[in-house]
């Protein structure tokens, strides 16, 4: 495959490959010590980071072979596996089923990259602002746009926030905001 093909199916699919510094901000604030997925892999960007950050236990999975190894190509949303924890990055259309779905193979906790308004979505109100089974946790919102890695033009800024959902969390969810150096 050519690189600006690559880029072009990149674009198509709508893969957007997560700075180092976005995973490192969640790690610095959440603790995730057993196994852990990452359903939507792509290059392997979230799951580098865990590795280097301690993390060992890591399944990577997506549902389009994009190189990295090992990830276990399917489609999460199909899957029945479990796990205890779950971070990633998900397809921009597919977040809400993404969060349905972890929410029945994740024994813990979930982390997922989403853009910074999807609380005030209606769908997001009505399924989860109240879940008392595994409830929302913590937004770990970033102010500034994300640049990522394999985004060069304006297609792919977005203003992002980790959301977490904790089983048997109870308390005000937590609000923070992170800034981040863009040398960096």
């Amino acid at each position: 495959m050519t690189y600006s093909y690559m880029l072009q199916a990149e674009k198509q699919k709508r893969l957007y490959c997560t700075p180092p510094h976005i995973v490192k901000a969640l790690l610095k604030r959440e603790k995730f010590p057993g196994s852990i997925w990452e359903p939507a892999a792509g290059r392997g960007d979230i799951v580098r980071v865990l590795r280097e950050c301690g993390c060992h236990k890591i399944v990577a999975s997506d549902i389009t072979d994009w190189g990295f190894k090992p990830c276990q190509i399917e489609n999460f949303l199909k899957s029945t596996s479990t796990s205890d924890f779950l971070i990633t990055n998900p397809p921009f259309d597919l977040k809400a089923e993404f969060l349905e779905h972890a929410k029945k193979v994740v024994t813990h906790k979930i982390a997922l990259l989403l853009p910074v308004d999807f609380e005030y979505r209606m769908r997001f109100i009505e399924k989860h602002e109240n879940d008392n089974t595994f409830p929302w946790k913590a937004i770990y919102a970033f102010p500034q746009s994300i640049k990522w890695l394999n985004v060069n033009d304006a297609w792919g800024k977005l203003q992002v926030a980790w959301y977490v959902f904790e089983r048997g969390y109870s308390g005000e969810v937590r609000r923070a905001k992170i800034r981040f150096c863009r040398n960096k």
